[in-house]
């Protein structure tokens, strides 16, 4: 028979494993990182909300080429009452009675000509969805940037706490070997109290070094959007991308490809073409209308108007 207090040992040492395994530290890799930024960094949200915007935006003016439609209708009814008038000796009743009315409006129209705002104005939100979708592809390339930048500066912090532990390791055994030769003779007391100042620099520089670590793993938490004190671990491999072309060719490739300057052509072509559409309110303009109106006492004499007489 198990005594009491050896069951006891082992099912609380059951239960810590257990929750060490569901307490245990997720570790993300740097693609991970990124991905989660990307999702979750509100400035990517922001300007992917700003894309449907200048969607909607564009909708809107291709609307103004349509035409305007508008119908309406409406019934009134009148009741009239009972009258009874007396005239010698007799009494006239005049019967009462109800009145209904009906209409029915109808009404079209549609630019002909307005200058050419319509163009303009189409143009100018085309050219503004441009702009909002590269001003959303960079603000994902300078999320991805900040992410990578956190990332090696957590890694770099780690690799400086190695090297100042194994500063901590050098000092301590300097300081015991210069106790040592002072106990022996073959050492000063100046010698000992300067590897004690080393050794406790070293101590005082892996806390330094430790504080770093905290704060690279919390700020790369916060870019990714993460709880800062939440259970997380990064991982130490990526893999390393490197770059075989020219400083030329990384200028042209800039000037073609960096977002933020296509951003700002685009900017451009919709400012000139808001310039056209306000020129375009100096010309006259031409609109098509038309517009039906009938009214009546019966709702089929309305239904069989003959509209094309109209």
């Amino acid at each position: 028979m198990m005594p009491f207090a050896t069951r006891r040992t082992l099912i609380l040492t059951g239960l810590l494993l257990l929750l060490s395994v569901f307490v245990s530290a997720e570790t993300l890799s740097l693609d991970q990182c990124i991905e989660l930024a990307l999702k979750n960094h509100p400035n990517v949200i922001s300007a992917r909300g700003n894309v449907k915007t200048a969607n909607a935006g564009l909708w809107n003016a291709f609307g103004n080429f349509l035409p305007y439609i508008s119908a309406s209708g409406s019934v009134s009814q009148t009741n009239y009452p009972f009258e009874t008038q007396s005239v010698v000796n007799y009494e006239l009743v005049a019967a009462g009675k109800i009145q209904k009315s009906y209409s029915f409006n109808a009404f079209a129209q549609i630019n002909i000509f307005n200058g050419g705002r319509n163009f303009f104005d189409y143009f100018a939100a085309k050219a503004n969805k441009a702009k909002s979708k590269y001003i959303k592809e960079q603000s994902e390339q300078d999320i991805i940037l900040m992410v990578k930048t956190s990332y090696f500066a957590y890694l770099a912090s780690k690799k400086l706490y190695e090297v100042r532990q194994e500063a901590v390791k050098r000092g301590r055994e300097q300081y015991k070997l210069a106790e040592s030769k002072y106990e022996i003779g073959s050492a000063s007391k100046s010698d000992v109290l300067k590897a004690k100042v080393q050794y406790g620099e070293d101590r005082l520089n892996l806390i330094d070094a430790e504080n770093g670590i905290r704060n690279a793993l919390a700020n790369l938490a916060y870019q990714i959007g993460i709880d800062v004190n939440s259970n997380i671990e990064f991982s130490s491999d990526y893999h390393s991308r490197e770059y075989d072309g020219t400083e030329r060719n990384a200028l042209n490739m800039g000037l073609t490809n960096y977002p933020g300057l296509l951003a700002s052509e685009q900017s451009l072509k919709a400012a000139k073409n808001g310039v056209r559409s306000a020129w375009g309110r100096y010309l006259p303009t031409i609109t098509l209308r038309v517009q039906r109106y009938y009214s009546d006492e019966y709702w089929h004499e309305i239904k069989t108007f003959p509209w094309y007489d109209r």
